[in-house]
Parts: C-alpha cells; sequence; structure tokens
C-alpha cells in the first residue's frame, strides 16, 4: 500500500452501508487488507474497466478495492459553469462548457486537480474538480457570449474541440489546518480492525482443524482413536498404519491457513490466496474421505466427532475465501 498527500484529498465516492474489503494491489492474488468502514469518504485516484479502484483516504492512506461497490456522491457545476477537456492533457485547448449547477458524478480525481465526471446522460469528460461544489450555486455568473455555454453532448457524441491547460496546484485550495483536520479524522475512521471473513472466519477454521486433529475419529470398543494415530493410506482404503498419519496432514492446512490470517501484520510478508484456498480444500478432501471409509467400513468401527471439527474448519475457510474474492478473479483458487 502506498500513501497520498492529505493536502490533495477531495472525496468522490463512499464507503456502501456492508463496509469495503481493500487490497494492497490490484491483484486477486493478494491476500485482503484492513476493511474500511460504512460511509467513509474515500477519493476514487483510477477506476479500471475490470472494477478494480484505486483509493485515497483522508490521511493519504491508499489501497485497491472493487470500485463497483462505491457510492458516489453528487457534485455540482460552478456558478460561472465548467470548461471540459478530452484527457487531462495541458497541451490541448478546451472544450464544450457545462452550464452553471449542473449535477455530475466524479469518476475519478487524479492529485494533480484532473477529475473524469459524468453527467446524467452517461457522458464523460475532464474538467477541474477542484472547482466542483457539494451543493448548487446560489449565484451564475453571466456568461459574456451565450455560445460560451453548453450542456453536454450526447453519450459517445465526438467531443468538440482540441483541450487546454491543466488545473494548477491543488495546495492553494486546502489549508494546513484543513489537511491536518482531515488526516486526524481518517485516523480515527479508518481502523485496521480484522473483518469477519478476511480475519476471524478463517481463523476460526484454523483452529477447528487443528482441534479436530486431536479428538477422535473413530471408536473401538469405547476407545477413541484420533487422526495422530490413523494412517492417511488408511482413508484410501488401505489396511495400514503406514506414515504419514491424519493429524501431521492436518498441520499442513493448520498452517497455510493461520499464515494467511497473519499475513497482514507481518511487514513485507505476503501470502497469495491460493494459499487460503488450498488450505479450505485439504480438511474438506479428508473429512469427505474419513465420511467414505466409514460409511463403507465393515468392521463395526463408530462414528466420532474429530471429522466434524475438520470438516467445518475446511468449510469456513473455503467460505472466507469465497466471501473475499476480490475483483478481476478468474480462478476458483483466486
Amino acid at each position: 500500500m502506498t500513501t497520498a498527500s492529505p493536502a490533495d484529498f477531495v472525496p468522490t465516492h463512499r464507503v456502501p452501508g456492508t463496509g469495503l474489503a481493500t487490497w494492497p494491489d490490484a491483484d486477486p492474488g493478494t491476500a485482503p487488507g484492513p476493511r474500511l468502514e460504512s460511509g467513509l469518504e474515500v477519493q476514487v485516484l483510477e477506476q479500471r474497466d475490470d472494477g478494480w479502484a484505486q483509493l485515497a483516504c483522508s490521511n493519504g492512506w491508499t489501497a485497491w478495492a472493487d470500485g463497483r461497490l462505491l457510492v458516489a456522491e453528487r457534485r455540482f457545476t460552478p456558478g460561472a459553469g465548467l470548461a471540459t477537456f478530452d484527457a487531462p492533457n495541458p497541451q490541448q485547448a478546451p472544450g464544450v462548457r457545462l452550464d452553471p449547477g449542473l449535477e455530475v458524478s466524479v469518476a475519478e480525481h487524479h492529485p494533480d486537480g484532473w477529475a473524469l465526471i459524468v453527467c446524467s446522460n452517461g457522458w464523460k469528460t475532464w474538467v477541474d474538480g477542484r472547482l466542483l461544489d457539494r451543493m448548487p450555486p446560489t449565484t451564475v455568473v453571466p456568461a459574456a457570449s451565450p455560445a460560451q455555454w453548453a450542456t453536454p453532448p450526447s453519450a459517445g457524441a465526438a467531443p468538440g474541440r482540441p483541450p487546454a491547460a491543466a488545473p494548477g496546484p491543488p495546495g492553494q485550495y486546502a489549508s494546513a489546518a484543513s489537511a491536518a483536520a482531515a488526516a486526524r479524522q481518517a485516523a480515527a475512521q479508518i481502523r485496521a480492525l480484522p473483518d469477519f471473513y478476511t480475519r476471524w472466519l478463517p481463523l476460526a477454521g484454523a483452529m477447528l482443524v487443528f482441534i479436530g486433529s486431536f479428538l477422535p475419529w473413530f471408536s473401538i470398543l469405547g476407545v477413541g482413536i484420533s487422526s495422530w494415530d490413523i494412517s492417511l493410506f488408511y482413508l484410501l482404503f488401505l489396511n495400514t498404519t503406514a506414515f504419514p498419519h491424519v493429524g501431521l496432514v492436518l498441520l499442513i492446512p493448520t498452517g497455510m491457513i493461520g499464515a494467511y490470517v497473519a499475513a497482514p501484520f507481518i511487514p513485507n510478508f505476503r501470502v497469495a490466496r491460493p494459499i487460503l484456498f488450498a488450505g479450505a480444500a485439504i480438511p474438506v478432501v479428508i473429512g469427505i474421505l474419513y465420511f467414505i471409509r466409514w460409511i463403507q467400513n465393515h468392521a463395526g468401527i463408530g462414528l466420532s466427532i474429530g471429522p466434524f471439527f475438520v470438516l467445518a474448519g475446511g468449510i469456513a475457510a473455503g467460505l472466507a475465501h469465497l466471501r473475499t474474492r476480490p475483483p478481476g478473479a478468474r480462478n476458483p483458487w483466486d
């Protein structure tokens, strides 16, 4: 995750009511980071076609998230209207001018002041985003010539003339006091609290798998046998006690899930999401093999609680993996 200057922060969207998961990079293979609280104001620095959006918060902290879930805030063109541009390119001239008080939404707002806005008819254009207002203007500045004012062209129409001067330094629009206040506000709002699906549920899954490995798996003549005394090959329908035992094998998914949960707390340490997928799949497969073996067994071996714990742990980790899939994920393990 990177940081941006708090003085450049211009809120464009709000986090939805369910909160919003974040990632350090636009990579579905990385582990999710902190979850943003409901209603938090953020600035979209970049919105990609595949759904990924780079966000900035008022304290300068940035991350990637599913931009399709964000709630766009309303903005209005100022009383003097607003020039539009084909691209955020200082070498081009301005195009048509938007009417005063026109309601728009902001798709992207760059730190240098450029903003990509969307009009009510779907037309997109670039403007000086620092001139947009939260409320409609109370005073309209008369135009020198009526020909200067125009409503936006219909969606997909070719823009008029070639674009103009880039907006000036945004620092002149922000004071040090307001930047410091915004930083304090965001620091209080953006708390790296563990999210249910990114932390607590997979952690519970790892604990269930670990505990389940020590609980009884079979009951023979009233005596419980744990997975540490059962050969993995026995579950594959071979009557043997050969190494490795199931308990030892279950340490692998326990470690995988635990590493995924711990990764956000360890600097420069990342665990790819396929690790969580594998950590969930192994105990589920072992649990299924156990129940198949138990059903087909004719030696009077009784059913015990251990496999239920292991299977529940695998399902919990799998659910956590499913509910935290980032935008753009193409494979089941992403």
